[in-house]
């Protein structure tokens, strides 16, 4: 879903603008707010914990906080309480929080443009600017508003500009279907319904999508070798595939959001 040579030299770029005492800010945007793209920035989380060599401080190695459109000061001032907040509990026992702290802003601010209540997000990078942000934003963006947030975000830290190329077209079930094709099966059209169904609901529970497929297909694939069954997916092996409730999502929630897992 992403070129991993470029991502993890980015990452390396992160690591070598923490050795210098700067603050790395990935700014990460996409067409489309839809699970693809959040799967997306999920497996770039996952890439970035992985790969970043920093002395990771606290409970969690990231969160994640969503930043509402603000208009008024006692609204900036509700969003810079539940930010401190947030790394407050992120901190524990710490001396301070040092991880990834990710924002994914409303995409009102997308729609509407920027004001200045924007800025109380640059002020706060500087204050706890021993982390990782990531800024996220979904949904169409004019050239003119991403340069108005990039600019902003300039001001406490050095900017990585990463573009999700997925299309909104390109949903859950695509690639699903596509995962499936290359394991030799054939999904039926009911099937195919079912699972677009079913994937945008769970990844909402689970972490990266692409490894809750190859889950769901290893399960499917082991009762079809079992059963001596055909390499054909139908409605009844959707069915058998873990519900909703059967996700634990197994962390607690920090600022405006849960942690991604």
């Amino acid at each position: 879903m992403f070129d991993n040579d470029n991502i993890r030299n980015s990452i390396k770029y992160s690591g070598y603008l923490f050795e210098n005492d700067l603050v790395p800010c990935y700014f990460l945007y996409g067409l489309s707010d839809s699970p693809a793209f959040k799967s997306y920035y999920r497996g770039f989380v996952h890439e970035l914990e992985e790969h970043l060599k920093i002395p990771f401080k606290g409970i969690v190695k990231h969160f994640l906080i969503r930043m509402p459109y603000m208009e008024s000061a006692r609204e900036i001032s509700f969003f810079v309480e539940k930010f401190r907040e947030a790394i407050s509990i992120a901190r524990d026992c710490y001396n301070e929080y040092r991880g990834i702290v990710i924002i994914e802003i409303s995409s009102l601010w997308l729609e509407n443009g920027i004001n200045s209540n924007f800025s109380c997000l640059s002020s706060l990078i500087h204050e706890y600017k021993n982390n990782c942000y990531i800024v996220t934003a979904a949904g169409k963006i004019k050239d003119s508003v991403k340069n108005d947030i990039t600019n902003t975000l300039k001001e406490s830290a050095i900017l990585i500009e990463i573009k999700s190329h997925i299309k909104e077209s390109q949903n859950l079930s695509e690639i699903f279907s596509s995962t499936a094709a290359d394991m030799g099966y054939v999904i039926t059209s009911d099937a195919k319904t079912m699972i677009e169904k079913y994937l945008s609901e769970v990844c909402k529970y689970s972490g990266d999508i692409r490894q809750l497929i190859i889950q769901n297909l290893f399960q499917i694939d082991m009762t079809k070798k079992l059963s001596h069954s055909e390499k054909i997916i139908t409605e009844a092996d959707i069915a058998a595939l873990p519900k909703r409730s059967e996700f634990n999502p197994g962390k607690n929630i920090i600022g405006f959001g849960p942690y991604i897992s």
